[in-house]
């Protein structure tokens, strides 16, 4: 074979290999939490579930059982029609420590102004809260403006399909004890 080639050759293959290796940038605690909440994932199984119906909507809320390492998911669906709120949160806890939150759905845009027709009503988004400890996080957020209800499962189809972006450190606006705060709420319509 001709040297050209052989070198083609090999660009070729060194091009195919990169493009098969993403890199993930994300902070090896992170990464181990993902690990531990695939694992759980696969073998969760419902606990308690509680549903408390309103005038407007729902709430339904969630424990799932512990595994053996000890990890345990809690879950709150809140469905509220007149102020078109609908969104999950999601904890996983291990050892009494929250390691991850996550929440998503579509939440109202609250305006300091009158609200014009051409203004988006909401946002349908994704966030998604690492807890090193009660000090140490990491957040990241994906979201799209809509303008009306009709948009809502086609912005979501796009959702699922943008690339989550860190929120950067001075922004991050939901920390450890936010989330605590979050979780007793939904233990407490759990167990109440």
């Amino acid at each position: 074979m001709n040297i050209k080639l052989q070198v083609f050759v090999l660009i070729g293959l060194f091009l195919i290999s990169c493009q098969n290796k993403t890199p993930d940038n994300r902070k090896e605690w992170i990464i181990n939490i993902d690990k531990v909440i695939e694992a759980y994932d696969i073998i969760a199984v419902i606990d308690t579930t509680k549903t408390l119906v309103e005038d407007n909507g729902y709430g339904t809320f969630t424990s799932y059982k512990k595994s053996v390492n000890e990890i345990y998911k809690i879950k709150g669906v809140i469905v509220d029609s007149k102020n078109f709120l609908d969104f999950t949160q999601e904890f996983y806890i291990q050892n009494d420590k929250i390691l991850l939150s996550k929440m998503y759905g579509t939440f109202p845009l609250l305006y300091k102004h009158r609200k014009e027709k051409k203004d988006p009503c909401c946002q349908v988004f994704e966030r998604v809260s690492y807890f090193k400890n009660d000090s140490e996080q990491k957040q990241y957020l994906k979201e799209i403006n809509i303008m009306n209800e009709d948009e809502k499962a086609l912005k979501l189809n796009d959702l699922d399909n943008l690339e989550f972006k860190e929120v950067d450190k001075e922004y991050i606006s939901y920390d450890y004890f936010d989330a605590e705060k979050s979780l007793e709420e939904i233990k407490y319509q759990l167990f109440n």
